[in-house]
């Protein structure tokens, strides 16, 4: 669905926003969309701490998605615990988004006839300050099924099945 939004226009500064200092945006809008976020962390006790306001939707700040006018709902957090699958360039069932430079053969991922595939250009790591300092192309299926690529490299989860991590 596509819908206009009247955004302030930031251009010159934000500070100096005249009256009339708006632009209209067209956005191209998914109607209820839905996402899997799944967070891995070496620092245990700020793992526990972020899952336990996840779960309990004890957040400090309203999570959204880009702007203000879309804010978030968390249902349905689950922590569980992972184990690292290996092998040698198998064929494995990924239930997530996939990173193409995570993947071993060529071709690298068995196609499904029915399936609806995108690929898109995204920021896979952000220094401190907020700039990204490595993309990747990253490959979903638009329906929200599994993937079957080869990889040496993956996570199980009792819950979702298995995945990988940008």
């Amino acid at each position: 669905m596509n819908i206009g939004f009247n955004l302030l226009d930031t251009g010159n500064s934000f500070f100096e926003i005249k009256k009339s200092g708006r632009t209209q945006i067209e956005f191209e809008l998914l109607k209820n969309p839905a996402f899997r976020v799944f967070v891995q962390h070496q620092d245990t006790a700020l793992f526990d701490k972020l899952a336990d306001r996840l779960v309990n939707v004890a957040h400090h700040f309203t999570p959204y998605l880009g702007l203000s006018q879309f804010t978030a709902t968390l249902k349905n957090a689950v922590v569980c615990p992972v184990k690292q699958g290996s092998g040698l360039g198998g064929k494995i069932s990924i239930q997530s988004a996939v990173n193409l430079s995570k993947l071993t053969a060529n071709p690298p991922i068995e196609f499904s006839q029915t399936a609806h595939y995108y690929v898109d250009t995204m920021p896979i790591e952000l220094s401190r300050d907020r700039v990204v300092t490595r993309y990747g192309e990253v490959l979903v299926d638009a329906d929200g099924k599994a993937v079957s690529v080869y990889t040496d490299h993956w996570f199980e989860t009792p819950d979702f099945g298995n995945i990988l991590f940008l």
